[in-house]
Protein backbone atom coordinates (compact mmCIF):
# COMPACT_ATOMS: atom_id res chain seq x y z
CA UNK A 1 0.00 0.00 0.00
CA UNK A 2 2.36 2.38 0.77
CA UNK A 3 4.53 1.49 -2.33
CA UNK A 4 1.39 2.26 -4.16
CA UNK A 5 1.22 5.35 -2.87
CA UNK A 6 5.01 6.53 -3.17
CA UNK A 7 4.53 5.61 -6.75
CA UNK A 8 1.35 7.25 -7.06
CA UNK A 9 3.23 10.72 -5.74
CA UNK A 10 6.25 10.25 -8.14
CA UNK A 11 3.67 10.11 -11.64
CA UNK A 12 2.31 12.87 -9.84
CA UNK A 13 5.42 14.92 -9.29
CA UNK A 14 6.29 13.91 -13.24
CA UNK A 15 3.17 15.38 -14.42
CA UNK A 16 3.46 18.84 -12.67
CA UNK A 17 7.01 19.09 -14.29
CA UNK A 18 6.24 18.01 -17.52
CA UNK A 19 3.12 19.72 -18.12
CA UNK A 20 2.94 22.64 -21.01
CA UNK A 21 2.58 25.66 -18.69
CA UNK A 22 3.20 28.06 -21.24
CA UNK A 23 0.34 26.79 -23.59
CA UNK A 24 -2.10 27.00 -20.44
CA UNK A 25 -0.11 30.42 -20.08
CA UNK A 26 -2.09 31.73 -23.02
CA UNK A 27 -5.18 29.97 -22.25
CA UNK A 28 -5.63 31.37 -18.67
CA UNK A 29 -5.03 35.04 -19.74
CA UNK A 30 -7.62 35.07 -22.19
CA UNK A 31 -10.35 33.27 -19.56
CA UNK A 32 -8.94 36.29 -17.01
CA UNK A 33 -9.88 38.66 -19.78
CA UNK A 34 -13.02 37.65 -20.79
CA UNK A 35 -14.08 37.69 -16.71
CA UNK A 36 -12.71 41.09 -16.09
CA UNK A 37 -13.14 42.75 -19.31
CA UNK A 38 -10.05 43.57 -19.29
CA UNK A 39 -6.67 43.31 -21.17
CA UNK A 40 -4.60 40.34 -19.06
CA UNK A 41 -0.75 39.34 -20.26
CA UNK A 42 1.13 36.61 -17.75
CA UNK A 43 4.41 36.64 -17.74
CA UNK A 44 5.49 33.05 -16.94
CA UNK A 45 3.22 30.06 -15.28
CA UNK A 46 4.97 27.38 -13.33
CA UNK A 47 3.89 24.82 -11.05
CA UNK A 48 4.21 25.47 -7.04
CA UNK A 49 3.92 23.52 -3.55
CA UNK A 50 2.50 25.35 -0.44
CA UNK A 51 0.67 23.89 3.19
CA UNK A 52 -2.38 23.76 0.92
CA UNK A 53 -1.30 21.72 -1.60
CA UNK A 54 0.20 21.92 -5.44
CA UNK A 55 -0.55 25.32 -7.00
CA UNK A 56 -0.16 27.43 -10.36
CA UNK A 57 2.05 30.21 -9.88
CA UNK A 58 2.03 32.65 -12.22
CA UNK A 59 4.49 35.87 -12.23
CA UNK A 60 4.66 39.16 -13.45
CA UNK A 61 0.94 39.38 -14.74
CA UNK A 62 -0.40 42.84 -15.86
CA UNK A 63 -4.04 44.07 -16.14
CA UNK A 64 -5.36 46.74 -18.50
CA UNK A 65 -8.60 47.72 -18.14
CA UNK A 66 -10.67 49.60 -20.79
CA UNK A 67 -10.30 53.21 -19.11
CA UNK A 68 -6.66 52.76 -18.67
CA UNK A 69 -6.41 51.68 -15.49
CA UNK A 70 -3.48 49.60 -14.96
CA UNK A 71 -2.80 46.64 -11.74
CA UNK A 72 0.57 44.64 -11.97
CA UNK A 73 1.05 41.72 -9.83
CA UNK A 74 4.67 40.05 -9.00
CA UNK A 75 2.83 36.81 -8.03
CA UNK A 76 -0.42 35.44 -8.74
CA UNK A 77 -0.90 31.48 -6.42
CA UNK A 78 -3.96 29.86 -7.51
CA UNK A 79 -5.10 26.51 -6.34
CA UNK A 80 -8.60 24.30 -5.62
CA UNK A 81 -9.59 25.34 -1.94
CA UNK A 82 -10.55 23.27 0.80
CA UNK A 83 -14.31 23.56 0.85
CA UNK A 84 -17.28 21.97 0.92
CA UNK A 85 -18.40 23.95 -1.33
CA UNK A 86 -17.01 21.56 -4.22
CA UNK A 87 -19.75 19.27 -2.88
CA UNK A 88 -22.86 21.81 -3.51
CA UNK A 89 -21.57 22.51 -7.04
CA UNK A 90 -20.09 25.67 -5.84
CA UNK A 91 -16.19 25.04 -6.85
CA UNK A 92 -13.86 27.37 -4.64
CA UNK A 93 -10.07 28.42 -5.89
CA UNK A 94 -7.57 29.37 -3.17
CA UNK A 95 -5.80 32.63 -4.27
CA UNK A 96 -3.00 34.65 -3.04
CA UNK A 97 -1.95 37.90 -5.15
CA UNK A 98 1.44 40.16 -4.51
CA UNK A 99 2.28 43.19 -5.67
CA UNK A 100 4.18 46.57 -4.72
CA UNK A 101 0.86 48.06 -3.88
CA UNK A 102 -0.46 45.52 -1.14
CA UNK A 103 -2.01 41.86 -1.67
CA UNK A 104 -4.81 39.71 -1.24
CA UNK A 105 -5.56 36.47 0.11
CA UNK A 106 -8.69 34.38 -0.09
CA UNK A 107 -11.32 32.10 -1.57
CA UNK A 108 -12.78 32.73 -4.75
CA UNK A 109 -16.29 30.92 -5.52
CA UNK A 110 -17.29 29.96 -9.20
CA UNK A 111 -20.31 28.60 -9.21
CA UNK A 112 -22.09 31.62 -7.48
CA UNK A 113 -19.19 34.36 -7.95
CA UNK A 114 -17.78 35.73 -5.05
CA UNK A 115 -15.19 36.48 -2.51
CA UNK A 116 -14.18 35.73 0.84
CA UNK A 117 -10.73 36.67 2.15
CA UNK A 118 -8.84 39.85 3.28
CA UNK A 119 -6.97 42.96 1.54
CA UNK A 120 -3.45 44.08 3.39
CA UNK A 121 -1.14 47.02 2.96
CA UNK A 122 -3.17 48.35 0.30
CA UNK A 123 -1.41 51.45 -0.92
CA UNK A 124 -4.56 54.16 -1.57
CA UNK A 125 -2.39 56.39 -3.55
CA UNK A 126 -2.27 53.37 -6.23
CA UNK A 127 -6.30 53.83 -6.76
CA UNK A 128 -7.80 56.05 -9.50
CA UNK A 129 -9.93 57.81 -7.04
CA UNK A 130 -9.51 61.27 -9.31
CA UNK A 131 -11.31 58.93 -12.17
CA UNK A 132 -13.94 57.92 -9.71
CA UNK A 133 -14.77 61.17 -8.08
CA UNK A 134 -13.10 64.12 -10.25
CA UNK A 135 -11.52 66.08 -7.74
CA UNK A 136 -11.20 63.51 -4.97
CA UNK A 137 -7.47 63.00 -2.94
CA UNK A 138 -6.91 59.53 -0.91
CA UNK A 139 -3.90 57.91 0.47
CA UNK A 140 -2.64 55.98 3.50
CA UNK A 141 -2.55 51.97 3.91
CA UNK A 142 -6.12 49.98 4.61
CA UNK A 143 -6.75 46.78 5.58
CA UNK A 144 -9.89 44.77 4.78
CA UNK A 145 -12.26 42.44 5.27
CA UNK A 146 -14.55 41.08 2.46
CA UNK A 147 -16.77 38.36 2.18
CA UNK A 148 -19.29 39.10 -1.07
CA UNK A 149 -21.36 36.88 -3.45
CA UNK A 150 -22.68 38.08 -7.23
CA UNK A 151 -26.44 37.50 -7.01
CA UNK A 152 -27.28 38.25 -10.73
CA UNK A 153 -26.49 41.95 -11.30
CA UNK A 154 -26.50 43.13 -7.43
CA UNK A 155 -23.63 43.08 -5.45
CA UNK A 156 -24.72 40.96 -1.63
CA UNK A 157 -22.15 41.00 1.47
CA UNK A 158 -20.37 42.84 3.90
CA UNK A 159 -16.29 44.63 3.97
CA UNK A 160 -15.10 45.94 6.89
CA UNK A 161 -11.89 48.48 6.60
CA UNK A 162 -9.34 50.44 8.33
CA UNK A 163 -6.88 52.50 6.78
CA UNK A 164 -3.63 54.07 8.62
CA UNK A 165 -1.97 57.78 8.26
CA UNK A 166 -3.55 59.13 5.18
CA UNK A 167 -5.02 61.92 3.55
CA UNK A 168 -8.46 62.04 1.97
CA UNK A 169 -9.40 65.45 -0.33
CA UNK A 170 -13.25 65.95 -1.43
CA UNK A 171 -14.38 68.77 -3.81
CA UNK A 172 -17.04 69.33 -1.03
CA UNK A 173 -13.98 70.28 1.51
CA UNK A 174 -12.30 73.10 1.72
CA UNK A 175 -9.08 71.36 2.48
CA UNK A 176 -7.88 67.68 2.08
CA UNK A 177 -7.81 66.40 5.67
CA UNK A 178 -5.44 64.09 7.35
CA UNK A 179 -5.90 61.49 9.30
CA UNK A 180 -4.79 58.46 11.84
CA UNK A 181 -7.60 56.19 11.15
CA UNK A 182 -9.90 55.62 9.39
CA UNK A 183 -12.63 52.80 9.53
CA UNK A 184 -15.38 51.87 7.96
CA UNK A 185 -18.53 48.72 7.44
CA UNK A 186 -20.22 48.44 4.82
CA UNK A 187 -23.73 46.13 3.49
CA UNK A 188 -24.38 45.63 0.25
CA UNK A 189 -27.97 44.29 -1.06
CA UNK A 190 -30.71 44.52 0.72
CA UNK A 191 -32.72 47.19 -1.19
CA UNK A 192 -29.68 49.28 -2.12
CA UNK A 193 -26.48 49.70 -3.61
CA UNK A 194 -24.64 49.78 0.06
CA UNK A 195 -25.66 50.59 3.51
CA UNK A 196 -22.95 52.66 5.24
CA UNK A 197 -22.93 51.32 8.75
CA UNK A 198 -20.51 53.24 10.01
CA UNK A 199 -17.60 55.47 9.11
CA UNK A 200 -15.27 57.44 11.12
CA UNK A 201 -12.40 59.09 10.39
CA UNK A 202 -10.20 60.59 13.15
CA UNK A 203 -7.43 62.82 12.62
CA UNK A 204 -5.37 65.73 14.20
CA UNK A 205 -7.43 68.29 12.85
CA UNK A 206 -10.97 66.58 13.18
CA UNK A 207 -13.24 63.87 13.02
CA UNK A 208 -16.07 62.98 11.08
CA UNK A 209 -18.43 59.68 11.18
CA UNK A 210 -21.16 59.14 8.48
CA UNK A 211 -24.33 56.42 8.15
CA UNK A 212 -26.91 56.13 5.37
CA UNK A 213 -27.34 54.67 2.59
CA UNK A 214 -26.29 54.69 -1.12
CA UNK A 215 -29.08 53.53 -3.36
CA UNK A 216 -29.72 51.37 -6.31
CA UNK A 217 -28.82 53.18 -10.03
CA UNK A 218 -28.18 51.86 -13.87
CA UNK A 219 -25.84 54.34 -13.66
CA UNK A 220 -23.33 54.56 -10.62
CA UNK A 221 -22.96 58.10 -10.71
CA UNK A 222 -26.55 58.62 -10.21
CA UNK A 223 -27.15 56.17 -7.11
CA UNK A 224 -28.82 58.70 -4.92
CA UNK A 225 -27.29 59.50 -1.14
CA UNK A 226 -29.10 59.59 1.73
CA UNK A 227 -26.59 59.86 4.46
CA UNK A 228 -26.31 62.09 7.96
CA UNK A 229 -22.84 62.79 9.64
CA UNK A 230 -21.06 64.57 12.07
CA UNK A 231 -18.32 66.82 11.88
CA UNK A 232 -16.07 67.92 14.83
CA UNK A 233 -13.29 70.40 14.16
CA UNK A 234 -10.12 70.62 16.86
CA UNK A 235 -8.01 73.28 15.62
CA UNK A 236 -9.32 76.74 16.06
CA UNK A 237 -7.35 77.31 12.80
CA UNK A 238 -8.91 75.07 10.86
CA UNK A 239 -12.43 76.31 12.40
CA UNK A 240 -11.98 79.61 10.61
CA UNK A 241 -11.29 77.78 7.18
CA UNK A 242 -14.96 76.09 7.14
CA UNK A 243 -16.52 79.30 8.49
CA UNK A 244 -14.78 80.87 5.20
CA UNK A 245 -15.69 78.99 3.16
CA UNK A 246 -19.47 79.20 4.53
CA UNK A 247 -19.92 76.09 6.52
CA UNK A 248 -21.15 77.19 10.05
CA UNK A 249 -20.07 75.02 12.79
CA UNK A 250 -21.41 75.61 16.97
CA UNK A 251 -19.19 77.10 19.32
CA UNK A 252 -17.59 73.91 19.98
CA UNK A 253 -16.62 73.17 16.26
CA UNK A 254 -18.70 70.98 15.41
CA UNK A 255 -21.79 70.16 12.91
CA UNK A 256 -24.45 67.59 12.16
CA UNK A 257 -25.28 67.67 7.96
CA UNK A 258 -27.02 65.18 5.54
CA UNK A 259 -25.64 64.26 2.27
CA UNK A 260 -28.42 64.07 -0.71
CA UNK A 261 -28.18 63.94 -4.20
CA UNK A 262 -26.07 61.17 -6.40
CA UNK A 263 -22.86 59.67 -6.04
CA UNK A 264 -21.92 61.77 -8.81
CA UNK A 265 -23.38 65.37 -7.73
CA UNK A 266 -23.54 65.03 -3.73
CA UNK A 267 -25.18 67.61 -1.64
CA UNK A 268 -24.43 68.43 1.51
CA UNK A 269 -27.07 70.13 3.44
Amino acid sequence: MLLALLALAVVGVFVLLGFPYDALRGRLATAAARATGAQVAIGSLAPGLGLGGPRLVARDVTVRWPDGGVLHLERAGLRPAWSLGWLRGRPALAMGLRGDWGRVDGTAYLGAPGFDGRIRELDLDRLPVARWRPGADLDGTLDAALDLVRDGAALVGTTTFEARDGLVGLPELPLAVPYARLRGELRFGAGSLAEVIALDLEGPMLNLSLQGTVGEARILERAPLRLAGRLQVSDPAIRDVFVAQGIALDRNGARDFRVAGTLGAPEVR
